[in-house]
């Protein structure tokens, strides 16, 4: 999944700023209010209070001490009635707001069966982008769903109602978080049969296909060659992807334990992930750039940093190119658009390239494939994408539960909208949509021949 929406990082990337400048003119302190996503700044000398708002209330979201945080943030635009701040891709703009009139007074923040329920209803009703696309009714949802609440109900009944509300929407970047309260409830399951499957499936094309297996990061991203002279890259994996010097030695479970262990203690996340992946794909390609042509297989990979799909990208273009355009829901009307490109990488691959997806290849794995619409030499081998682009923007109820949503729309170089439908291949494959049944199909066909490889290598060898 993506790490989405203007998060506690954005914060962190502020104070940053607010300490270095808070002698300076404009004042930075004070209190903030979004230009859409919901969020609200309280910005003091010694912390800075983030919260939801929502119509009729808001709540906490997060409280940020002084810290020494990392500067990966750029300030773009600061006056005395606006801030404009770069995080990530993405472009987030405030207007001061007056204080005394502040949403995030404490009497507006109820917690409550129903007043969860309003908060969590209107997040949606004015940041979701899609209600029209996915044929929702919104109002129709609430008249349904508010009666089956009352002032008595558990927190269980509450997490049903809205879970059942919210799985309406079809959306894999919509959740709900379960509270640790509720974990143990009947209906509260953690299924892990996906997860073995699609361990044995990636073995199995490993097995068959790649000559001398490269591993990196317990499998996030594994590469070779076909052939002898064919490249083939296998990214599983969009966010895990740090270096933090741990054995490939350990277990699995030992492994992630000591990664995010380390992580924890890193000033920047994020720019760990980016630098040690662009090492380590500068690596790759050097490696496989006298191929024939190349296979990228993200038909596993469920997302991750939309950076680190930009920078894939960058190896296979040797001028800037739009990647794609994203705007918010604000209020009835969007934010505007920005341009997102991709800048090419000194290391250039100049073979055709040939991604292989899935209904599995989604978030961040999907922006990847967006953006190479607009590339030369490639071709697209699968099934439609899943269809959920947008950031996930977090959010918490009054009660601190987190939940998530879309509220952005990103659209290809000529304005398209790929969300719900995902992008179609050229060259399509019957995959089974359902995450089970497709591990299923995949594991069943290996041994005689993976299609979507076979069909790669066919295409590129007659090329």
């Amino acid at each position: 999944m993506k790490y989405k929406g203007i998060k506690t990082i954005v914060i962190v990337l502020v104070l940053n700023f607010l300490y270095s400048c808070h002698n300076s003119e404009p004042e930075l302190s004070g209190v903030w209010s979004s230009v859409g996503y919901g969020k609200q700044m309280i910005i003091k000398d010694s912390t800075v209070i983030l919260y939801d708002t929502y119509s009729g209330g808001c709540a906490l979201f997060a409280e940020i001490p002084p810290k020494v945080f990392s500067n990966i943030s750029e300030i773009l635009n600061l006056t005395h009635d606006s801030l404009k701040i770069k995080v990530g891709l993405t472009v987030y703009e405030f207007t001061r707001a007056n204080p005394e009139i502040s949403p995030c007074n404490k009497q507006l923040i109820k917690n409550d069966p129903h007043s969860n329920f309003d908060a969590l209803w209107n997040s949606f009703n004015e940041n979701y982008s899609s209600f029209d696309l996915r044929g929702i009714d919104w109002d129709k949802m609430k008249e349904h769903y508010r009666p089956m609440l009352s002032d008595q109900s558990s927190d269980y009944e509450l997490y049903s109602v809205l879970s059942q509300m919210i799985s309406e929407l079809k959306d894999g970047h919509v959740f709900l978080d379960a509270p640790d309260s509720i974990k143990n409830e009947p209906g509260i399951v953690y299924d892990n049969r996906i997860g073995d499957l699609r361990k044995r499936v990636i073995s199995q094309i490993n097995s068959k296909y790649i000559e001398k297996v490269h591993s990196y990061n317990k499998g996030n991203l594994i590469w070779g060659t076909i052939d002898g002279s064919i490249g083939y890259i296998q990214i599983n994996n969009f966010e895990d992807l740090a270096n933090y010097n741990i054995s490939d030695s350990l277990s699995e479970d030992e492994f992630w334990e000591a990664y995010w262990e380390a992580a924890e203690n890193r000033q920047s996340y994020t720019q760990d992930v980016l630098e040690s992946f662009n090492n380590q794909m500068s690596l790759i390609i050097e490696n496989l750039k006298s191929t024939e042509f190349c296979i990228i297989d993200v038909r596993f990979n469920s997302g991750g940093f939309d950076e680190a799909g930009l920078s894939v990208l960058s190896y296979f273009t040797n001028q800037r190119i739009l990647a794609y355009t994203k705007k918010a829901r604000n209020g009835l009307d969007f934010t505007q658009k920005q341009e997102i490109y991709i800048d090419p990488n000194p290391i250039n691959y100049a073979n055709p390239i040939y991604i292989l997806t899935s209904n599995q290849t989604a978030s961040a794995s999907e922006t990847f494939v967006l953006g190479s619409l607009n590339l030369p030499k490639v071709q697209r081998i699968g099934s439609n994408t899943a269809g959920v682009f947008s950031d996930v923007l977090d959010k918490r109820l009054p009660n601190g539960w987190n939940f998530g949503l879309s509220n952005e729309v990103y659209e290809s170089p000529n304005n398209k909208n790929y969300e719900k439908t995902g992008i179609n291949p050229d060259f399509k494959i019957d995959y089974e949509k359902d995450g089970f049944s497709f591990y299923k199909q995949l594991s069943s066909e290996i041994d005689t021949g993976d299609t979507a490889i076979e069909k790669a290598l066919k295409l590129g060898k007659n090329q």
